[in-house]
């Protein structure tokens, strides 16, 4: 019996496939399906492992050749032809064939590798005394088989066979003979037989392998029956319902090989077009595929109590057949195309190294044609003028009559319009702009309380009545000295006050208003090509860190989208703010700059009239001055020298007090700085409003005075202006009216003279044009022959050297891809062998390490099998010791 490749081991797909080690079975199995270039290694593999599966433990088949003996046998079935071989593979016994049968043909030539070769032709030879049906044809499907032999056919020979008894003694005493008669298969030669066995376990076996088993107890026994069986063997063939039986199973036989032959034909028209055969079975499969599809829906809505969902549900089981048949030969087809369709390796790398070129597709070369050859020349003679020039005939220019003389008219007066009123009316509408500080302007001094430090206990040392001077009468102020402010705020108010341009920020000037309008830009589901990079970073650094499906990762690529938006918020924010200040900037200036313009014209008014009120009371007050300060000294004089005394011991005594008194004293002079300081401010603010105020209200009245100034004086300047135009339009019509008069009559006289000067120079420079034309016409014709003539010389090298080029690049590449075939074709035999001799080498170590292994487990299991025994288990021990040290040494 031939070996058979059983496959590779999980561990050696491993080495094989470096992707697959440490998978399971099943593991590999998946990882298989899904790679195509992994299966196709392993089945590479697979078929080098099945080739070599026959060869000797060192991993080559030791040479011979098969020679192969045929023998024709008579029988009464008809001639059987009975081969042997010898030789062969390996130098294996003599064997015999599976054609040692009625009827099979003497078989074909035999290779030298032993076997022989398949792929010739055979022809069937009928046995004698059997004709083959005629009534059959392998498209009527599977012939039927033969009902076989009855009970009333073997048994009076069975009768006849270990004592009768209607077969019953029989069966005991030769269990199996009841089958061998039933079913017609006997013996060739019942006659050709060897008793092996001892007491009541006989076996009687006969040349062809048929074996029958016996209980007898003597020898003498089992040969006698034997020998009876063998007689009634012989006799049971030679019956008729046996003959009959065995030629209705012939002619079964040559049917079913009818039947095989049939579908090996049909197997082969359908490899004449592998391609178009898949196509049809990927067609069926879908279609047969759809059908079940429909019927499946149709069947889940049906009722569960439905009639119909019986009849349903056996299309449907008969639909599923159809679908696997449909799958199987679209397996098949794809099979096919594999095998047939696609060169296989052998193939691809024995044309790549005998003939490259069949393997090489070398490109079409469009070379010119004669046609297109001939279209690219320029014929002669092309763009050749005519050798005479046609010459210019002179046309005399005809005198026109004189020009009229031009017709007079008045000149067109001007008058002038004025815009005081409009102006005065606009500029009453004019208001200056005056405001207050708002709260948030004003400074709120910070200040402390003094009884939070003011807690040291201590209290200054007191004059209990100090020095007095007797103070001098006081100076009084009179009316002379008064001052009294020269603005009539009234009327500053009603001139100065115009409304601050003023407005609240827009939701656009505003971080949260752009964020707002960039984070809607999200709705719909799509995302915004701003937020898509920082969006993509984020999912890719959690995804990497294994985070992509978590929590967290929405609130990274949330946090991201807003990251990115914030920037941009923030610039278009600023931008928005920056206009919007800028409008209120605008409207603020108009306003201040008229309301400036009114407060000038007061602030002037008013500085004259108080400049001279204060130089009166400047006066009369440094007279009043004087005579107090004189008296006042006197005064003072007398109560600094009693004081001074008091003050150094009062200084003593105080030292120590203001040193403790310090730091509430720096506190009150803090709170009262800060007071102060809020106090300026909030005075400055208020003086600052105020003074922008009047200065509006002062612009905005100077602003009128001076435009409606400016009005008057223009409009007066524009009624004189069109006096004096109106008078000088009527000299400049007279003086026009003159000079056109004497213009026109020395334009008539000047227009003959010329066309007669022109009719002569027209005369001479058509004779002179009539002379170049020609000398022109013969240069060009001799310069476009010579330029026609390089032109068709360069279009022939041009295209010579292009197919030439074309030609030579074809040959070049067809020349390099065939040497790159050849190329891999050796590399790809240089490597095969290499990796079929290591393959060979480590299936040979792997078989005798197995061996060796076997062996020692075998020894091993011996010895302890017989462990009872003292001398047993020593012996045991013995040889697994010599079996371990002849395995080391073998594998040293």
């Amino acid at each position: 019996m031939a070996k058979r490749f059983g496959g590779f081991t999980p561990e050696q797909m491993g080495k094989i496939i470096p992707e697959m080690q440490g998978m399971q079975a099943d593991e590999q199995a998946k990882f298989l399906a899904s790679q195509p270039g992994a299966a196709a290694r392993v089945g590479k593999m697979a078929e080098l492992a099945q080739k070599r599966i026959g060869m000797s433990p060192s991993g080559y088949a030791v040479g011979g050749t098969a020679t192969l003996a045929t023998q024709p046998v008579q029988t009464a079935a008809g001639t059987t032809y009975k081969n042997t071989y010898t030789g062969g593979v390996g130098a294996k016994p003599s064997h015999s064939t599976d054609n040692d049968k009625p009827g099979n043909p003497p078989p074909n030539t035999p290779n030298t590798t032993g076997g022989f070769n398949m792929s010739q032709p055979t022809t069937t030879v009928q046995p004698t005394g059997v004709q083959p049906s005629t009534s059959y044809t392998p498209i009527e499907g599977l012939p039927t088989a033969p009902e076989g032999l009855t009970e009333a056919d073997y048994a009076p020979f069975l009768e006849q066979i270990a004592g009768g008894s209607k077969g019953a003694g029989a069966e005991v005493n030769i269990p199996g003979i009841t089958k061998m008669l039933s079913s017609g298969n006997l013996p060739q030669d019942p006659t050709d037989y060897a008793i092996t066995g001892s007491s009541r376990n006989w076996t009687i076996t006969y040349a062809d392998g048929t074996t029958l088993k016996s209980p007898y107890r003597k020898r003498a026994s089992i040969e006698n029956e034997a020998a009876n069986i063998a007689n009634v063997l012989q006799q049971y063939k030679e019956s008729d319902p046996y003959k009959a039986s065995a030629a209705a199973q012939e002619q079964y036989t040559q049917q079913l090989d009818m039947y095989r032959q049939g579908q090996y034909a049909q197997a082969g028209e359908a490899l004449t077009d592998v391609g178009a055969s898949l196509d049809a079975a990927q067609i069926a499969v879908s279609q047969e595929q759809g059908t079940l599809n429909s019927l499946s829906q149709q069947l889940s809505r049906l009722p569960a109590d439905d009639p119909q969902r019986e009849v349903m549900q056996k299309l449907v089981d008969d639909q599923q057949i159809k679908v696997t048949v449909a799958k199987a030969n679209l397996a098949q087809a794809s099979a096919n195309v594999a095998r047939i369709g696609t060169p296989s390796t052998t193939e691809l790398q024995a044309a790549a190294l005998s003939d490259p070129m069949s393997m090489t597709t070398k490109a079409d070369v469009a070379l010119t044609s004669e046609a297109q050859k001939a279209e690219g020349m320029i014929a002669e003679g092309t763009g050749q003028a005519a050798a005479l020039a046609d010459t210019a005939a002179q046309t005399e220019a005809d005198i026109a009559a004189n020009a009229p003389l031009a017709e007079e008219f008045e000149a067109a007066g001007m008058t002038p319009k004025e815009a005081a009123a409009e102006v005065a009316n606009v500029m009453s509408k004019l208001t200056a702009v005056t405001g207050k500080p708002s709260r948030e302007a004003l400074t709120q001094a910070a200040t402390m309380a003094t009884d939070e430090l003011a807690q040291l206990g201590l209290s200054a040392e007191q004059i209990s009545r100090a020095q007095r001077v007797e103070g001098v009468a006081p100076l009084e102020v009179t009316p002379e000295m008064e001052v009294t402010s020269a603005v009539d705020f009234a009327r500053a108010k009603a001139e100065t006050n115009f409304t601050a341009a003023t407005g609240v920020p827009s939701t656009e000037a505003t971080v949260q208003g752009q964020l707002t309008g960039l984070l809607e830009q999200f709705e719909g589901g799509e995302t915004p090509a701003w937020a898509a990079g920082a969006m993509r970073a984020a999912t890719a650094t959690l995804a990497a860190r294994g985070l992509g499906a978590s929590s967290m990762a929405g609130q990274a690529i949330v946090q991201a989208a807003m990251e990115s938006a914030l920037p941009i918020a923030q610039m278009d924010a600023q931008t928005r703010a920056s206009f919007e200040a800028q409008n209120l900037s605008n409207k603020q200036q108009a306003a201040m700059f008229a309301a400036e313009q009114r407060s000038k014209f007061l602030g002037i008014e008013f500085d004259q009239e108080f400049q001279s009120r204060v130089q009166n009371a400047a006066r009369i007050a440094d007279v009043a001055r004087i005579n107090f300060t004189a008296e006042q000294q006197v005064a003072l004089e007398n109560a600094r020298m009693a004081q001074t005394v008091d003050i150094a011991n009062l200084d003593a005594k105080n030292a120590k007090v203001m040193a403790d008194a310090a730091a509430m004293s720096q506190l009150d002079m803090t709170n009262l700085n800060n007071r102060q300081q809020a106090n300026v401010q909030r005075a400055q603010a208020f003086l600052d409003f105020d003074m922008s105020s009047m200065s509006n209200q002062q612009q905005v009245a100077m602003f009128k005075a001076q435009s409606l100034a400016s009005v008057y004086t223009s409009d007066t300047a524009a009624a004189n202006a069109a006096r004096q135009f109106n008078a000088a339009s009527d000299d400049q019509v007279d003086m026009f009216f003159s000079n056109l008069q004497n213009n026109i009559n020395q334009f008539n006289n000047d227009q003959y003279n010329s066309m007669e000067r022109f009719n002569a120079g027209e005369a001479n420079a058509l004779s002179q044009f009539n002379s170049a034309q020609q000398n022109t016409r013969d240069t060009f014709n001799a310069q476009n022959q010579l330029v026609v003539a390089q032109a068709n010389a360069a279009w022939s090298q041009a295209i010579t050297t292009t197919d030439n080029a074309a030609l030579n690049q074809a040959n070049r590449d067809a020349a390099q891809a065939a040497n790159n075939f050849t190329m891999t074709g050796y590399n790809n035999a240089i490597q095969r062998e290499r990796d079929t001799l290591a393959w060979a080498w480590q299936s040979a170590e792997n078989d005798k390490d197995r061996d060796a292994k076997i062996a020692v487990a075998n020894i091993s299991a011996g010895a302890e099998d017989d462990s009872g025994s003292a001398l047993s288990a020593a012996a045991g021990t013995f040889m697994g010791a010599i079996a371990s040290n002849a395995a080391d040494i073998i594998f040293a």
